[in-house]
């Protein structure tokens, strides 16, 4: 039940005009490019499909493989945005949906792999494809939000003989 049903608003001006002209006088202050960046981009009918050795979800504490959902099957070398759905290859040839892949983060992940724009269609090959996970704003970057691609940047400091062995390690 809504406020409104136990006591009617009193007579005066509305609240949501108020509001509307607030809105308009913020709004009237934008210069056309940041209009042009705050309003979505517009997606073609056509699907997305793209092709990656390594597909993974990323969260703050987690960079996970994105595996197909059936028993024992292998990892997932291909996945595709359509509309609202959004599904996975593996590379037996299972197709499937999976609760972590969504369209928006789909195509925003291919964007930054392939610095192009969200609403790109058609078939991609990239190398490596980080995927948002749906715990974090579907906009941020996977290099920002994880701990792990973060310290990727930083430079290793202490004894010679360590670094040289860890360098080994990620080859």
């Amino acid at each position: 039940m809504l406020c409104d049903d136990v006591e009617p608003l009193a007579p005066g001006p509305s609240a949501m005009r108020g509001a509307a002209l607030r809105l308009a006088q913020f709004l009237s202050t934008y210069s056309a490019d940041a209009r042009q960046e705050a309003t979505a981009p517009t997606v073609e009918d056509g699907p997305l499909a793209v092709k990656a050795s390594r597909i993974e979800i990323v969260t703050t504490g987690s960079i996970m493989p994105l595996q197909c959902p059936r028993q024992h099957a292998g990892r997932v070398r291909a996945v595709r945005a359509d509309g609202p759905r959004a599904t996975l290859e593996c590379e037996h040839g299972h197709v499937a949906e999976f609760w972590q892949l969504e369209p928006a983060r789909l195509r925003l992940a291919v964007a930054q792999a392939t610095a192009k724009r969200p609403s790109l269609q058609g078939t991609h090959q990239v190398a490596k494809l980080l995927i948002v996970s749906p715990d974090a704003p579907r906009h941020s970057d996977p290099h920002r939000i994880n701990r792990f691609l973060q310290a990727a940047g930083t430079p290793l400091v202490g004894r010679e003989d360590i670094v040289e062995q860890l360098g080994r390690l990620g080859q």
